[in-house]
C-alpha cells in the first residue's frame, strides 16, 4: 500500500516529510463530497471518492501522530487536465485542519500572488492562508518557492505587485514572520536566468516593513 512506502521512506530511509499534489486530481479531503471528475483510470476503481478520502485519512492520522510534515502544491498551476489545477486552493484544507488539528502543515509556493494580480477580484489565496495562521494555526506554514517574478530582469510592475502583497501579508497575518519560509523548488528554478541570486533576492525583501529573514 502506498502508505506503507511512506512509513517505510519515513521510518527507515531517513525522509523527512511527504508531499502531496492535490493538482493530480484530487482534493485534500472530501473528494466523496463532491461531483467532480477524475483521472480515466481511477473510473476502473469501484467508489473510487470514498476510498481516496479513507486513504488521505490514513495518511493524515499517521503524520499527525508521528509529528511528520505534508508539504502540498499551494497555487493553481499544473493541473493533469482541465480544472484540477483549483483543487489546490488552500481552502481545501480547512476540513483537513480542523480533523487533525496537531498536523504540520506546509502549503508550498504560497498561492504565487496569482489570483491578486491575474484573476482579480478574486479572493487572493494567500488571504485564506493568512486567516488559517491569524486564527492559531501554529502547524501552518507557507514556502517562497520559485518566485520568479522577483529575479533581476523580470517585469517590473510584477515585481513590485508581489513585493507590496507580501509586505502587506506579513503586516497583517505574520508580523514575526514565524510561518514563511524560504523554498527554491529547485531543479524547476534552475531553468530560469538569474536563479543564482534568488535567495539573496529573498533576503533583501528583509528591506520591506517587516523583515523576512
Amino acid at each position: 500500500r502506498a502508505l506503507e512506502l511512506v512509513e517505510w521512506a519515513i521510518q527507515e530511509m531517513g525522509f523527512v516529510g511527504i508531499k502531496l499534489y492535490p493538482p493530480m486530481g484530487f482534493l485534500p479531503l472530501g473528494n466523496a463530497l463532491v461531483s467532480q471528475t477524475y483521472p480515466a483510470r481511477a473510473a476502473e476503481i469501484r467508489d473510487f471518492p470514498d476510498k481516496l478520502d479513507r486513504a488521505l485519512r490514513a495518511l493524515y492520522t499517521y503524520a499527525e501522530a508521528n509529528g511528520v510534515p505534508i508539504m502540498a502544491h499551494t497555487t493553481n498551476t499544473n493541473g493533469a487536465a482541465p480544472g484540477y489545477s483549483s483543487r489546490a486552493h488552500p481552502a481545501g484544507w480547512k476540513s483537513v485542519l480542523k480533523a487533525y488539528p496537531r498536523l504540520r502543515l506546509n502549503l508550498g509556493h504560497f498561492g504565487d500572488f496569482d489570483e491578486a494580480r491575474d484573476r482579480a477580484p478574486r479572493e487572493p489565496w494567500e488571504t485564506e492562508i493568512g486567516g488559517r495562521i491569524r486564527s492559531g494555526g501554529t502547524g501552518i506554514f507557507a514556502d517562497l518557492s520559485y518566485l520568479a517574478e522577483l529575479l533581476p530582469g523580470r517585469d517590473a510592475k510584477t515585481s513590485a505587485a508581489i513585493r507590496a502583497a507580501l509586505a502587506d501579508f506579513v503586516e497583517r497575518y505574520d508580523p514575526d514572520v514565524d510561518h514563511l519560509m524560504y523554498g527554491s523548488d529547485w531543479i524547476m528554478l534552475g531553468r530560469e536566468v538569474g536563479h543564482e541570486v534568488y535567495a539573496t533576492t529573498l533576503t533583501a525583501l528583509s528591506a520591506a516593513s517587516s523583515p523576512i529573514t
